[in-house]
C-alpha cells in the first residue's frame, strides 16, 4: 500500500556524477537488515562528508545536477544513496525498510569507511528529512540539515486524504 502512495521509486540510472564532471565511486553496502543498497561516494576537497537522504520519488540520478553544484561550491565530499527498490538498490520499499537503510548507511560510513561522526553532515529532503532526523537523534553526527521536512506521515496523509 505504501508504494505508489508514499514511495515512488524509479529503477533507471540515466546519469551519473561523471556526466557533470565529477569523479565518484560506485558503492554497495548492506542495510541494517541485510538488504543490498547502492550509492555513490563523491570525493571533495574537504574532509566533511555530506550524507544525502533524497525524497520519495526518483533515485540518485535525479540529484546529479544539484550534486555537481554542491561539490563545486562547497568542496564537501558527498555520499548519496538509494533506498531499497530505488535505482540499483535491492529489496522492496517500506517505511520500516527506509529506517533500516538509514541505519545501514551510518554503519557503513562509520565502521567500513572510517568516517568520524563529527565530520558527517546529514542532509535530508522531504522523505529523507525523517531519516536524517532519526539518525541525528540516535547517533552522533556533526550537523543536520533538513529541507521540505514534515511533522509526521500521518499529517502528510491527512493533507491528501482528509
Amino acid at each position: 500500500m505504501e508504494r505508489g502512495i508514499v514511495f515512488f521509486p524509479e529503477r533507471e540510472i540515466y546519469q551519473t556524477p561523471k556526466d557533470v564532471g565529477l569523479s565518484y565511486e560506485d558503492v554497495y553496502f548492506p542495510a541494517a537488515d541485510g538488504v543490498r543498497l547502492h550509492g555513490w561516494f563523491v570525493p571533495g576537497e574537504r574532509d566533511t562528508l555530506l550524507v544525502w537522504f533524497h525524497g520519495n520519488a526518483g533515485n540518485i540520478a535525479d540529484r546529479v545536477d544539484n550534486l555537481g553544484l554542491l561539490v563545486r561550491k562547497t568542496g564537501v565530499s558527498v555520499f548519496l544513496f538509494d533506498y531499497r527498490e530505488y535505482g540499483l538498490s535491492q529489496g522492496r520499499v517500506s517505511k520500516a525498510g527506509t529506517f533500516s537503510d538509514a541505519e545501514g548507511v551510518y554503519r557503513y560510513l562509520t565502521e567500513e569507511r572510517g568516517v568520524p561522526p563529527e565530520k558527517m553532515v546529514l542532509f535530508g529532503r522531504s522523505l529523507g528529512s525523517a531519516l536524517a532526523v532519526y539518525l541525528a537523534a540516535t547517533r552522533p553526527v556533526g550537523a543536520l540539515i533538513v529541507e521540505s521536512a514534515f511533522t509526521s506521515s500521518e499529517d502528510v496523509a491527512n493533507l491528501y486524504y482528509p
